[in-house]
């Protein structure tokens, strides 16, 4: 399957099923304070993710860490070893890329459930 196919397929399964947006503005003020305070940036990620825990569940905690990981490439590099600049700028992408992150909830039983598994690899 072409990546153009593939992301046809993904449009449409995206239509079939609810959407949300990231829940970015109840953990607004840790992300504030994660942008301004670097040497805090385990203390504000970590309340962050507590917070969607609490208030959306599991999957959007995990989401967030996930995103923040990919983002700041965490497994490649050191936080706290960046500039300000530098750590700023990091921060500030990952601000826009949850402000514009949709999450779409299949139903695991459903077709596009199916599908998906399929895709993915599970069986």
């Amino acid at each position: 399957m072409t990546e153009s196919n593939l992301y046809t397929l993904l449009e449409s399964v995206v239509e079939d099923n609810h959407s949300f947006k990231f829940p970015i503005q109840s953990i607004s003020k840790e992300l504030i304070n994660m942008l301004i305070t670097q040497q805090e940036f385990d203390y504000f990620m970590m309340q962050a993710y507590k917070i969607l825990k609490r208030d959306y569940g599991f999957v959007y905690g995990h989401i967030f860490l996930t995103t923040l990981e990919t983002k700041l490439n965490l497994s490649n590099l050191d936080v706290y070893s960046l500039s300000e600049i530098e750590y700023q700028q990091k921060i500030s992408d990952l601000l826009m890329t949850l402000e514009n992150l949709v999450i779409t909830r299949i139903d695991k039983n459903s077709p596009d459930g199916e599908m998906m598994t399929v895709m993915g690899g599970e069986n």
